[in-house]
């Protein structure tokens, strides 16, 4: 291909962006890739392990009796009100 009398490369004859096989990349972007998406994936699980715990202590929170609830410095209203919190917050 001529860009204004000098030979360019189309991008087309460029390694793994012509459709080459994946073996045509170089292995350390291969293995970079697949170490990003597990830390992705561990940090997903983490999140959503994070949601059920906050869900899990506001359901016992509601289960508290006043005796209990006192000990804490928590009113039953407080309790209440930390209970009906989405899961997000």
């Amino acid at each position: 291909m001529s860009c204004g009398g000098t030979t360019c490369t189309s991008r087309s004859s460029i390694g793994f962006i012509s459709g080459e096989s994946a073996t045509a990349r170089p292995s350390w972007l291969s293995r970079t890739w697949v170490k990003l998406l597990e830390i992705l994936r561990e940090e997903r699980r983490l999140l959503v392990w994070t949601e059920f715990e906050k869900v899990r202590q506001r359901r016992i929170l509601l289960e508290l009796d006043d005796r209990l609830l006192r000990d804490i410095g928590r009113t039953r209203e407080q309790a209440k009100c930390e209970a009906r919190k989405p899961f997000w917050k």
